[in-house]
């Protein structure tokens, strides 16, 4: 939703996650002089270094496999604040306090600390200050749960 993802990529990737115990948050294809994907997983008791360890060494050997084509990789965990990569995991959020990270300012913002109201196919509403804020996914560029 707030990152590109290739639905492929995720249906190749989640399965080699999962032998793991663990699930992916999310994933990142960064282009630049290469290829990084950056890889967020997740379990309902953390996320270790060597959890982080192990998918990396499985995932590096899928490097060149067509529906993933990497040239570098990052396994990680979604950080605290967690990250929100999804419409699902933001509904799972609603009445949560978050800051949402803005494409382009909206009240001289680009960071809002914010309530989640709502979440629909296009958009999510959100209170901010006792207004209400409808702000469309594609102009957000990243979400967290506030700590």
């Amino acid at each position: 939703m707030f990152r590109t993802t290739n639905t492929n990529q995720l249906r190749f990737i989640e399965p080699i996650v999962a032998r793991f115990g663990l699930s992916v948050l999310g994933l990142e294809f960064i282009s630049g002089k290469s290829v990084l994907l950056r890889v967020y997983i997740d379990n309902p008791c953390g996320v270790s270094v060597d959890d982080c360890v192990k998918v990396s060494r499985e995932l590096m050997l899928y490097s060149h496999v067509p529906e993933l084509s990497f040239d570098r990789l990052e396994v990680s965990s979604p950080g605290i604040p967690k990250q929100i990569f999804s419409i699902d995991q933001l509904t799972e959020c609603l009445g949560s306090k978050v800051i949402v990270t803005l494409r382009y300012p909206m009240f001289n913002l680009r960071k809002i600390n914010v309530t989640v109201i709502s979440c629909g196919e296009l958009s999510a509403s959100f209170d901010y200050k006792g207004q209400v804020l409808e702000i469309q996914y594609t102009q957000i560029k990243r979400i967290n749960l506030e700590e």
